[in-house]
């Protein structure tokens, strides 16, 4: 899982770990068994959607606009 922090914060960026993680979700049998690992990826881009939500638009838009950049290295 990859993320980029900037001002005080830290975003989960989209990346092939997090598709991989969605189609499993999606796609997996019923009874499939997560990794807390996975679990918890999935955990942290729901509570970054949801604040994202409820932040204000200029807000949202730097965000975006810095997540956009990609993972910090």
């Amino acid at each position: 899982m990859t993320f980029r922090i900037f001002s005080g914060m830290t975003w989960p960026v989209p990346c092939g770990r997090t598709s991989d993680i969605e189609r499993a979700l999606r796609h997996a049998n019923a009874d499939a068994i997560f990794s807390m690992e996975d679990r918890l990826v999935a955990a942290s881009i729901i509570a970054a959607y949801q604040d994202l939500i409820y932040k204000p638009i200029h807000r949202r838009n730097a965000i975006i606009k810095e997540l956009r950049k990609g993972p910090n290295v």
